[in-house]
């Protein structure tokens, strides 16, 4: 193959890459319309750990004394508090169900979006926002009428890491919800990403193996450097061994910016094994960013009791019925996430939180 050809689809994968963890800023919405069942408040809350102001929804089921209550965390790139995607709103309905279901919630907009200042939201690594949501769930735990020792996480994607993250070192959390929440090393995540979209995109077998090493390759060296300033060097003068245009190289060199250099070198694998509250991560089949299986066997060879993964089938990375998992379907499917994963999978998190009465 051309290298011109060649360098052009990996710069187009790439581009599409980086379209999945720089989601555009959208404006905050206030999610479902309140019914008689529960009440919704805006409300904001201060990361302490570095003085960021965060605003968010707290919306509480009517008449409950003490109720559970979950945090929710959205996934890659800034996103408002309803996760809206694509047209479709999930937390927003997760939060409708949990609250009919007498659980309250707090979701809330990322760094630099809606009501939420931006902070140093270019330079903050999926750690730094660990603190976010400890600050979430901080105040959840301060608010009246809420049973403090049933606050649960619920995060999607790169919040499911998160949920994860947080529990590990806060064993107060009730349990934990990582709806397709990667859980192994984010560069064998991003590989398998790579290789399972070029597949959506129907290039030959040969062809993909050939990208996937190009890939492979540019994390491999971004993992080996001693610091982000060594991977800054080192991968600058791979790619430019490569006679690569310039816009591409520039796009690669996204890879050793902060939260790309710490996402890929980040392995969840001990904060699992510390993990001491239930643990539900669901992944979906037809799922084109995180593959189910290469983390469903990460959490099943643990062989923790208190990890319990499990696969939807026909479902994608938003948990909405599909056809091929293509990302391009994600705007095309009417419902915001699928009935199964909402009735079947959040029911588990309905009995953990409601076993033990106060």
């Amino acid at each position: 193959m051309p290298h011109t050809n060649r360098y052009a689809l990996i710069s187009s994968l790439t581009c599409c890459l980086m379209m999945l963890y720089a989601s555009p800023r959208l404006a905050a919405q206030t999610g479902a319309t309140p019914q008689a069942a529960y009440s919704t408040e805006e409300v904001r809350f201060v990361n302490t750990h570095e003085g960021i102001s965060l605003s968010g929804t707290l919306t509480r089921p009517n008449g409950a004394e003490a109720a559970p209550a979950v945090v929710m965390i959205t996934g890659s790139g800034p996103q408002n508090r309803d996760e809206e995607i694509a047209g479709h709103k999930p937390f927003a309905v997760i939060a409708d169900l949990l609250a009919r279901n007498g659980i309250a919630s707090l979701r809330f907009d990322d760094r630099g979006v809606g009501g939420s200042e931006h902070g140093k939201t270019e330079q903050a690594t999926t750690l730094d926002l660990s603190y976010d949501v400890e600050a979430a769930y901080d105040f959840v735990r301060a608010c009246k009428g809420i049973d403090t020792t049933k606050i649960g996480l619920l995060g999607h994607s790169e919040g499911g890491q998160i949920a994860v993250m947080l529990a590990a070192r806060r064993p107060d959390i009730a349990c934990v919800v990582s709806m397709a929440g990667p859980a192994v090393r984010g560069d064998e995540m991003m590989t398998e990403q790579v290789r399972m979209i070029l597949h959506t995109q129907g290039v030959t077998d040969e062809q993909a193996k050939q990208y996937v090493d190009t890939y492979r390759h540019m994390y491999d060296i971004v993992i080996g450097a001693p610091t982000r300033k060594a991977a800054v060097v080192q991968l600058s003068t791979y790619l430019q061994s490569l006679n690569m245009p310039q816009d591409a190289v520039t796009q690669y060199m996204s890879y050793t910016q902060p939260w790309f250099y710490y996402m890929l070198r980040y392995d969840p694998a001990d904060d699992l094994r510390r993990l001491t509250c239930p643990a539900f991560f669901f992944y979906g089949s037809h799922d084109t960013q995180v593959s189910a299986r290469q983390s469903y066997d990460a959490i099943h060879d643990l062989k923790q009791s208190n990890l319990h993964p499990h696969i939807f089938n026909n479902v994608n990375h938003l948990f909405q019925r599909c056809s091929t998992g293509s990302i391009d379907e994600y705007g095309m499917i009417t419902e915001d996430i699928s009935q199964e994963v909402l009735h079947e999978g959040l029911s588990l998190v309905l009995s953990t939180l409601r076993r033990h009465p106060s």
